[in-house]
């Protein structure tokens, strides 16, 4: 711990900074990512919520619309002259023999007529025993064989209203509508038959139809058996393959006309490209957080240099004023952690500033003893007996030798003498002198 801890001492500052910054810069913007990818991703999901219901919604109600348009077709025809002409024929409808048409039979409405309303694969007409007497196969599909002879149960159920119902293990819609004769019993019988397949699927949402795609899945087995997009949802396909790739939703078909089928109505609608438009924003955001981080890097890296330099350059200074002033010996600058060696120079600045302090201390003391000695011989030298003379005033020494009184003081004191005369002397060396000074009042 000790020895890592050294090896940190000797990394320069602005290094370990960068990579401090580096390092916590890195960590947010991961943290930073992984929160934004989160909140992107639930907008996204919610927002592709609300769209698939809406498109669910849209779509059920062409579905819905579509159903009931073979009702009110069949109703159409049937109410036509021309139907109730041709099946008041007495011969129209007799014999055992079933006759199919390819083409458009004289009891249907033209194929550009009846292409407005609803895509026909199959018309039935029955005579009154329900049998069938003439079919029409608009499909290259035969005709089940169910119904040839439709039972009496399916003729009430879908007389008057569209029914969605399995024959021969096909999901199909059958609507019939029946002509009463005068005396109230039923003359002949119109059914109409599509098969709920991919076409039909296609047919119903037509070019409205929106970037979602709409199947009949299967309650039991959970597979698609048909899809308005099959080249994009292919028949058969399982709902455990395809869920992570599409948001589903869907309901039965209880609530338009009969049904007995176990089959759903379901929408879908792709991930793919919410999800591309996910990682479009996503990376868009990365790159400006890594712009952002690197102009954060610079301008950290930048301040961090110039404050280690000024750290630098007091460390230099206290060296430099170490050498000059105190009179420290010549230091080389350490290198590594700026702050460290700031610390470092700082204790190593108080140390010589107190070895200073106490040597000017001990120079002072030993000053002052020496100019208390120096005074004290001097006070010596002036205190006590003086040999002078009587009549020239010289002083002799210690040593025997006169000297004049001036030059002794000089010798053994601070004191300095300059020379003058005074006034008695002067009025014996000069007494004009005396006389004009005191004519003039000068001194």
């Amino acid at each position: 711990m000790i020895s890592i801890f050294m090896h940190l001492k000797r990394i320069s500052l602005t290094v370990k900074m960068i990579l401090l910054t580096l390092v916590v810069g890195l960590i947010s913007w991961v943290i930073l990512d992984n929160i934004q990818s989160r909140k992107i991703e639930n907008i996204f999901n919610l927002h592709l919520t609300e769209q698939l219901n809406i498109e669910a919604q849209e779509a059920r109600l062409r579905f819905d619309n579509y159903v009931t348009a073979y009702n009110q077709t069949v109703k159409l025809v049937v109410s036509q002259k021309s139907f109730n002409d041709y099946i008041t024929d007495g011969n129209r409808l007799k014999g055992d023999k079933v006759k199919y048409f390819s083409e458009i039979p004289p009891w249907l409405p033209d194929a550009s007529v009846l292409r407005k309303f609803v895509h026909l694969p199959y018309a039935l007409l029955l005579d009154d025993k329900g049998a069938a007497r003439e079919v029409y196969q608009g499909s290259p599909e035969p005709l089940p064989p169910s119904l040839i002879k439709p039972s009496d149960l399916l003729r009430q159920m879908s007389h008057n209203q569209t029914l969605m119902t399995e024959i021969d293990g096909m999901p199909f819609v059958v609507t019939a509508e029946s002509v009463i004769n005068p005396q109230g019993r039923t003359a002949a019988t119109l059914i109409f038959a599509a098969p709920l397949d991919d076409d039909f699927l296609i047919s119903s949402q037509g070019l409205s139809a929106g970037r979602g795609i709409v199947a009949l899945v299967s309650s039991n087995e959970h597979r698609i058996l048909a899809s308005n997009k099959p080249d994009i949802l292919p028949d058969g396909a399982a709902l455990k393959d395809i869920e992570a790739d599409y948001l589903m939703t869907g309901k039965s078909f209880f609530d338009t006309g009969s049904s007995d089928l176990l089959v759903h109505f379901s929408s879908f609608l792709s991930r793919k490209e919410y999800e591309d438009i996910s990682r479009a924003i996503l990376a868009a955001d990365r790159r400006q957080r890594a712009i952002a981080a690197a102009i954060l890097i610079i301008s950290v890296s930048a301040l961090i240099y110039w404050i280690t330099n000024r750290i630098t350059i007091l460390s230099g200074s206290m060296v430099e004023f170490s050498e000059k002033n105190l009179g420290t010996e010549s230091h080389e600058l350490l290198k590594g952690d700026q702050l460290y060696i700031l610390e470092e120079r700082f204790k190593k600045f108080t140390v010589e500033i107190i070895s200073a302090q106490e040597k000017l201390r001990k120079d002072a003391e030993e000053m002052l003893n020496l100019t208390k000695k120096n005074l004290e011989l001097e006070m010596k030298a002036l205190r006590g007996m003086l040999p002078i003379c009587a009549w020239c005033k010289k002083i002799r020494d210690d040593k025997g030798y006169w000297s004049q009184v001036e030059l002794y003081v000089e010798k053994h004191s601070d004191a300095t003498f300059t020379h003058g005369i005074c006034p008695e002397c002067l009025k014996k060396i000069s007494p004009e002198t005396i006389e004009k000074i005191e004519k003039t009042g000068t001194k």
